[in-house]
């Protein structure tokens, strides 16, 4: 990441002066790189930002091994729900032990300085996202591998009560396996919703909507509970870019876009892409359906439709 020394905005590193006022562009170094978080993980480099906090590419000094280390932002560590919610994402991630799920490896909150941090497997690959943005359209066989490892991971979470709310292209990694195999790792349980455990569920404030607008389901627009089909529907959204190279519900603002999912059907896949099989559009737009009890019933039952 790079930062106007002028206007203070962060901008993307391929760029060289700012856009919005000529200055040439200087890097910008994090304060926490180079840190050691309680004797044990050393941040060496930032990798990426969300909502919740930084992720730095990380090494266990004592075993000498890369990790991934998410740290909750300085604002949120004197939150409690932020906190609460960020110790529950290395629980449920213990709920959803898979090989197509990220692993957790530790969670902790500094003595010093009371930063909450989380401890994963570094992956080496790419976001589905940027695949997408690359070919645009996916092929059915590289669809159809993406889709039925993204419905292992969520069988094994739904099955444990845990429904992820969040399913999206930038949380769906791919990686390569020992034997040169894409291999699917699902990211970021953190704001998952543990229905076993009514107490955890008062983190959420009722009429809150948790989630991408892109892709979240019907339901969870009008803020009603959700079960695993909320899921299976979010990952039909996601199918139907991998298939097309753009998602059915598109609108100026955040809330129109809510709006085309509580009550407009989308276009049928065909429409944006001859060649796709009438069976194939089929098992996509069931997983869209806007009732909950007309898509399919588990992930798995999904992955055997495809």
């Amino acid at each position: 990441m790079k930062q106007c020394p002028g206007c203070k905005r962060e901008l993307k590193d391929h760029l060289l002066y700012c856009p919005f006022d000529g200055q040439m562009l200087v890097i910008k170094q994090d304060r926490l790189v180079g840190a050691v978080l309680d004797g044990k993980f050393r941040l060496d480099e930032k990798i990426g930002e969300g909502g919740m906090g930084k992720v730095y590419k990380a090494t266990h000094i004592h075993l000498d091994y890369t990790v991934a280390v998410k740290v909750l932002h300085t604002h949120l560590s004197s939150d409690h729900i932020a906190l609460e919610r960020f110790r529950r994402e290395a629980q449920t991630a213990v709920y959803v032990r898979h090989p197509n799920a990220v692993e957790v490896i530790d969670f902790g909150v500094t003595k010093e300085t009371g930063m909450a941090y989380l401890v994963m497997e570094f992956l080496e690959g790419t976001e589905l996202r940027e695949k997408i943005k690359r070919q645009r359209e996916l092929d059915y066989e590289e669809t159809f591998i993406i889709a039925r490892q993204t419905c292992a991971a969520l069988n094994a979470a739904h099955s444990k009560g845990v429904v992820h709310r969040d399913l999206k292209p930038d949380n769906i990694w791919l990686v390569k396996s020992e034997e040169g195999e894409t291999l699917v790792k699902v990211l970021d349980f953190g704001i998952a919703k543990l229905k076993v455990t009514s107490e955890l569920n008062k983190l959420t404030q009722q009429g809150m909507i948790v989630g991408t607008p892109y892709y979240i389901s019907p339901e969870q627009c009008r803020g009603e509970d959700l079960d695993a089909r909320s899921d299976i529907y979010s990952l039909g959204i996601i199918l139907y870019e991998m298939l097309t190279g753009q998602v059915p519900f598109q609108a100026a603002t955040a809330v129109g876009v809510v709006i085309k999912h509580a009550n407009e059907p989308p276009r049928p896949l065909r429409y944006l892409r001859p060649d796709i099989p009438a069976q194939v559009e089929e098992v996509v737009l069931k997983a869209l359906s806007k009732r909950r009890e007309e898509r399919q019933e588990s992930a798995l039952q999904l992955a055997r439709d495809l």
